[in-house]
């Protein structure tokens, strides 16, 4: 538990949830560019996604003749510092990092008054739609997606780039197999301006290390978040299914999370103990590292 004068300001603004913000086709129709338009050298084929600030398109790209993702910021957020921020910081962090479990990135552009990054296009789905799809994963097949998760979020750690928003809708699983860790609009880093204001709290409150709900982010906590996701994937829910903020952060301050086993009877002791290491509420209780994490598993 937290220390006294430590505990989580409850009054804050938390950001980001669990599922993304749909907007109406018509809503989107007022801001976003259409397919079969063109953004520089890409032509937008198909809507991936939207969501509450953003859309994301799947476009082909003449000069490199292949698929790529094209995120756009919504209109209205162009000339908003945060949200124009995030979006740059996104771009900035995947132009640092070269690894083959994080998206690569490709290039930054405006034009006509939207604000794109492109990246590299992963056919296939996320884990979000494969755990609403199947429930819970075999042992084998979790632990397969998550080392790679840990491999992509390592490489970043060792760039001093915490990550901040680990969660299934981040994380794209390829068709043959490859993961790769997206999102990186909430990363914290050297050369990476803050753009939230003082007092306001990013992430995903499923998912989110008992420090974090003070502002206080280490790699530890990154380890957390990614332990809650290897939860949900070996029991097939989360730890902590409140769905409300103030509870959800009163959970992972103070409540203790369930043994993995009493949802997946045959899971390992060794996997269910190092599980609940990387959930200590204190986070010089869990691993070293993500190395040291991934060994026990």
């Amino acid at each position: 538990m937290l220390p006294k004068n430590e505990q989580p300001d409850l009054s804050c603004e938390l950001s980001g949830a669990r599922s993304p913000v749909l907007i109406s086709e018509n809503q989107s129709q007022m801001w976003e560019p259409s397919v079969g338009s063109q953004l520089g050298s890409y032509e937008l084929r198909a809507v991936l996604g939207r969501g509450g600030t953003s859309a994301v398109f799947r476009a082909f790209c003449s000069q490199r003749q292949c698929q790529v993702a094209i995120k756009v910021l919504r209109q209205e957020f162009r000339l908003d510092a945060a949200y124009r921020g995030r979006l740059e910081r996104e771009g900035a962090v995947l132009q640092k990092l070269h690894h083959p479990n994080l998206l690569r990135f490709l290039e930054f552009g405006e034009q006509s008054a939207l604000l794109y990054i492109a990246m590299e296009f992963v056919s296939g789905m996320s884990l979000r739609q494969l755990l609403q799809m199947r429930g819970k994963l075999e042992a084998e097949q979790a632990r397969s997606i998550f080392h790679q998760v840990l491999a992509g979020l390592s490489a970043a750690h060792q760039h001093g780039i915490l990550h901040r928003d680990l969660k299934p809708e981040n994380v794209l699983l390829g068709d043959q197999g490859e993961v790769k860790l997206s999102d990186f609009g909430c990363a914290k880093g050297p050369g990476l301006a803050s753009v939230t204001a003082e007092g306001v709290v990013l992430g995903t409150p499923t998912y989110m290390a008992p420090e974090h709900f003070t502002n206080r982010h280490t790699p530890l906590s990154d380890q957390y978040s990614a332990a809650i996701m290897l939860y949900e994937m070996l029991c097939g829910r989360v730890p902590f299914p409140e769905t409300e903020p103030v509870a959800l952060a009163m959970a992972h301050v103070g409540k203790k999370p369930p043994s993995p086993q009493s949802f997946t009877p045959e899971l390992s002791e060794s996997c269910s103990q190092a599980l609940l290491k990387a959930l200590a509420k204190i986070p010089e209780q869990r691993f070293a590292d993500l190395d040291a994490f991934a060994a026990a598993l």
